[in-house]
């Protein structure tokens, strides 16, 4: 997708991924296996081999870092729960 990390680390469409930070791709199951399990987080970089055209290529990609949005509502943190105990 343009502008996705991807795009951003030039990879292109028919691009073949062979591994994800060292981890063998074989298919499209894979890949959505990995990132399930990775789950990248804001800032996390991966390294990815690539196939393009015959010649292996090393890209990384980095996930952006959102920077907070002073407009966006704040979670309250959650309070501690005291639980009294009743006779029976």
């Amino acid at each position: 997708m343009v502008n996705s990390p991807a795009d951003k680390a030039g990879i292109k469409e028919g691009d073949r991924i062979i591994e994800i930070n060292g981890i063998n791709i074989k298919n499209s199951s894979d890949y959505y296996n990995y990132l399930e399990k990775k789950t990248p987080k804001q800032g996390d970089v991966l390294k990815f081999k690539i196939e393009r055209g015959g010649i292996l290529r090393i890209v990384e990609v980095k996930f952006p870092v959102i920077p907070f949005s002073p407009d966006e509502p704040k979670e309250e943190p959650e309070r501690e729960k005291t639980i009294k105990a009743m006779p029976i």
